[in-house]
């Protein structure tokens, strides 16, 4: 049985591909570390609904509601080894498929049309988090351009009330979603940190909702896939609720079942709540085809 494609003149990087090294046997690592930091956010304190309009004006509420998903690793990694860098699409065994713009802004809600995020140099970024956030950035808390998540959400301990000026709510509607960002769409290996680029969009409210974040987004995760469908990579990034919840939008018999699922107070713990961990590789060979929900977003006509 040949591992690879028939024809290798599309699909070059063969040699380097995860699925090569599963072949083999020399694959270490069988799941791949699945990074985000959104759980200590989204679990804590629901923001003030003050803070929320902020979210609403910059065009971010989408991800403000989606709240906190679990995320299957076994499921990332299944599709991670069916995605192609020459192609950008997953390899299925009726044909290729890829997640779309539109995929981005229905599950997302994030806006897609607008300009690009084309970010500028930022020559001091603890100036720029002074400016925008109000907050003094230490050394040990600013790596290059790329702030401490866990250091910034201490600074923003104090509770917004009606009370709070103007001034405070936009710095901590800033900071909100400056982490939404960095935990959920542009996130990275370090797995704690956000790049202070993105604050400069966040400046005038009214402005951030013109920008396509979902261009970026999907920008984000394609670099991300590429990168960890290839040996060694042992870890992957990004936009990792998109994958999923795109899956489970083509892919029903992969949705998690909630058995009896219990009641769960404001602020407890949700990490409880059962996902399946079978073998999501072997479900996509052999899954039928007519069980794919191609074009799930479209109101069939009568």
């Amino acid at each position: 049985m040949h591992p690879g494609p028939l024809v290798p003149s599309v699909l070059t990087r063969q040699y380097c591909h995860r699925s090569t090294a599963i072949w083999n046997g020399s694959l270490v690592e069988q799941l791949l570390h699945c990074r985000r930091r959104s759980k200590v956010l989204l679990r804590g304190p629901q923001p003030h609904p003050r803070v929320v309009s902020y979210i609403q004006r910059a065009g971010l509420y989408g991800l403000y509601a989606l709240g906190f998903i679990r995320i299957d690793w076994a499921l990332i990694t299944a599709l991670v080894e069916r995605w192609r860098r020459e192609t950008h699409t997953f390899h299925m065994p009726h044909g290729e498929m890829t997640i779309t713009l539109q995929d981005v802004e229905v599950l997302l809600g994030l806006p897609v049309d607008g300009r690009p995020l084309v970010a500028s140099p930022i020559v001091d970024p603890a100036e720029l988090c002074q400016q925008l956030l109000g907050v003094t950035i230490t050394e040990r808390a600013l790596d290059g351009s790329r702030i401490s998540l866990p250091w910034l959400s201490r600074q923003f301990q104090a509770p917004i009330t009606a009370e709070t000026n103007e001034q405070t709510v936009q710095q901590y509607a800033r900071f909100y979603m400056l982490s939404l960002l960095g935990g959920n769409i542009f996130v990275d290996k370090s797995n704690n940190k956000v790049h202070v680029v993105w604050l400069q969009f966040l400046e005038d409210f009214d402005r951030a909702r013109e920008y396509s974040w979902g261009g970026a987004a999907l920008a984000w995760m394609y670099r991300e896939l590429c990168r960890a469908c290839e040996m060694p990579a042992k870890d992957i990034a990004g936009p990792l609720i998109l994958v999923q919840m795109w899956a489970w939008e083509r892919f029903p018999h992969m949705v998690p079942e909630l058995v009896a699922p219990p009641e769960i107070d404001y602020g407890e713990d949700v990490d409880g709540q059962p996902l399946p961990r079978g073998p999501h590789g072997v479900s996509l060979d052999i899954w039928n085809i007519l069980s794919l929900i191609d074009e799930p977003f479209v109101i069939k006509r009568l």
